[in-house]
């Protein structure tokens, strides 16, 4: 018998972390001429931007700002080497915040942060932020998505108070669908959750497109108190999100204190 060998190319594709990477060079590369340097640009970034790393000129591995200089921020590096929380800049008005980027999935990165990336520029600017409720006080406070809660009466009561909520053992306990808003001047939305559990919980964002699901993103909460993040930048107009909490242990749950709202971030208009 006589074998034949032949060569089948392998297709070679960009891992999670490489992919946002690229994304992040290529908005650096069109940013940067406008800027005098780049700063803290991690390895990979600086890599699918084009830019020399050494030269000095042009990029700088520090974390001191000049005027005009281009801060890449990630949650990797930003507050662990390099010493910046990201709500110290986002509190910096000598900060312009440029863009929020985002992986399709998240992961927690050291100092168990989800990964992203901000860009910044040196520079004075204004945001504005603005709240809406999404539950409060026991019961949903948005009308424009829809809604669902499997909840239980509470103690001998028999009753629901308007802090405490009761939920059943399902497996999707409680969701808010179809989320849509603004995206005029948005930098990103934000939605906060808080409360007291008494299971474990995962809270899911999820971002769709009329055809697919784009990017996913569950952070847990063990028993006890919570409080959580989901910083989403503005995507297609077109797109919707869903949010909803999965009982990990399917039990009965009651949560105290539960609140959950979305907050904008958004450039100030006129400057």
């Amino acid at each position: 018998m006589r074998a034949f060998l032949q060569e089948h190319p392998l297709p070679v594709h960009d891992s999670p972390v490489e992919r946002v990477a690229r994304v992040v060079g290529d908005a650096v590369a069109d940013l940067a001429e406008a800027h005098h340097r780049v700063v803290h640009a991690p390895p990979m970034v600086t890599l699918f931007s084009g830019i020399d790393p050494f030269d000095t000129s042009a990029t700088s591995a520090g974390t001191y700002l000049g005027t005009n200089d281009l801060l890449v921020w990630d949650a990797a590096y930003g507050p662990n080497e390099g010493r910046m929380p990201l709500p110290k800049l986002l509190a910096d008005t000598t900060l312009e915040l440029l863009r929020v980027i985002v992986p399709e999935e998240r992961w927690i990165v050291l100092g168990g942060n989800p990964m992203e990336y901000s860009l910044f520029a040196k520079r004075p600017s204004i945001r504005t932020v603005t709240c809406e409720p999404i539950w409060k006080h026991g019961t949903y406070a948005i009308s424009s998505a829809r809604s669902r809660c499997d909840s239980l009466p509470c103690g001998p009561s028999g009753s629901s108070g308007t802090n405490t909520l009761c939920l059943a053992d399902s497996e999707y306990p409680w969701e808010v669908a179809e989320l849509r808003w603004d995206l005029t001047d948005l930098l990103y939305a934000q939605i906060n959750v808080s409360g007291v559990s008494s299971a474990r919980i995962r809270f899911v964002v999820e971002e769709h497109t009329a055809q697919e699901r784009t990017s996913y993103w569950a952070q847990d909460a063990d028993p006890g108190t919570f409080n959580m993040e989901f910083r989403i930048p503005p995507q297609d107009p077109t797109m919707y999100r869903n949010f909803y909490m999965i009982n990990l242990d399917r039990t009965p749950i009651t949560l105290t204190g539960f609140e959950v709202e979305v907050c904008f971030t958004r450039r100030a208009r006129g400057l």
